[in-house]
């Protein structure tokens, strides 16, 4: 089975796993770790304590670049059952939980991307488009 490893600097980690199950109930093989917090001050050890186990293991990071995925950037060649998407938000986590019920790791990745990219709008816009006014309250 695979596990998903939500992994950013600070609480966002954290934070993005409860929202997730507020919606979606516990999730099984769910993981959250803060970065260089006081709970995970340094995140070497506990990736290699991941990655050793031997399951296929999708790591969502927060900035891609940042200190958290170039870590795991550098496992990623020896270590063919890893996966790593970074810009994690909420949409993608809720349409890749939705999607690995009916089809595998890696389809599922790519719809949760699409999810991703698609949550993101600038409401301004999009109100101007449609003729409605947020003035009217």
């Amino acid at each position: 089975m695979t596990k998903i490893v939500i992994i950013t600097h600070g609480y966002l980690a954290e934070g993005l796993k409860e929202s997730l199950e507020f919606i979606l109930g516990k999730q099984q093989n769910l993981m959250a770790i803060p970065a260089y917090t006081k709970k995970y001050p340094e995140i070497k050890s506990v990736l290699d304590e991941i990655i050793t186990k031997g399951d296929d293991v999708l790591f969502a990071t927060d900035v891609f670049g940042g200190s958290v995925n170039n870590e795991i950037m550098a496992r990623l060649k020896n270590n063919p059952q890893i996966r790593l998407v970074c810009g994690v938000n909420l949409p993608f986590l809720i349409q890749l939980f939705n999607s690995l019920l009916s089809v595998g790791l890696d389809p599922a990745i790519g719809e949760a991307m699409k999810a991703a990219k698609n949550g993101i709008k600038n409401c301004r816009d999009l109100s101007r488009s449609k003729g409605e006014s947020f003035d009217s309250f």
